[in-house]
C-alpha cells in the first residue's frame, strides 16, 4: 500500500493515479482466466489464456464480438460452458446508448432482433457461451 494511504482521499487517489480498482466479472477455468478491472481511469476487460501464456484486453468491453454491449453477468463457468443473464431494461438502454457507435455491425443487428422482439419489463435473458473444444 502506498505511503499514508490512510490519510489520503482515496477516491481522488483511483479518480487521478494509475490505481487498479472496480475488478469485477471474474471467472476462471482450466483453459482462461477473465476480469474487467478500472486502471488508470479506464475500464479495461482482460482475457488470458492460461496454456498459451497469453493475455488479451481490450477497453470498451469489445474483447467479445457478439455481446459487445450486452455481456452478461456470469453465474457459472466450468470447462465446457460459462453462463449468465443480463435483464431486459439493461439491454434495451445499452442498446439505445450504443446504437450510434455500432450502426452497421454484427453486435448491433444482434442486438437489435433481441430488443425489437422485447419489451423492458420482459424477464432476463439468459446466455451459454460453449468453449471450443
Amino acid at each position: 500500500m502506498p505511503e499514508n494511504y490512510y490519510n489520503r482521499n482515496t477516491y481522488e487517489d483511483l479518480k487521478n493515479s494509475s490505481y487498479a480498482s472496480g475488478m469485477h466479472q471474474l471467472w476462471e477455468n482450466d483453459s482462461y482466466l477473465s476480469f474487467n478491472i478500472k486502471f488508470d481511469n479506464t475500464d479495461y476487460s482482460v482475457l488470458y489464456l492460461k496454456k498459451e501464456d497469453k493475455p488479451f484486453y481490450s477497453t470498451g468491453g469489445g474483447l467479445y464480438d457478439d455481446m459487445t454491449y450486452c455481456f452478461p453477468n456470469f453465474q457459472e463457468v466450468n470447462n465446457d460452458f460459462a453462463i449468465g443473464f443480463r435483464s431486459m431494461d439493461e439491454i434495451h438502454s445499452q442498446y439505445t446508448s450504443a446504437k450510434v457507435r455500432l450502426k452497421e455491425s454484427r453486435e448491433n443487428t444482434i442486438v437489435e432482433e433481441i430488443v425489437k422482439k422485447t419489451s423492458e419489463e420482459d424477464n432476463p435473458v439468459l446466455f451459454i457461451f460453449y468453449f471450443k473444444k
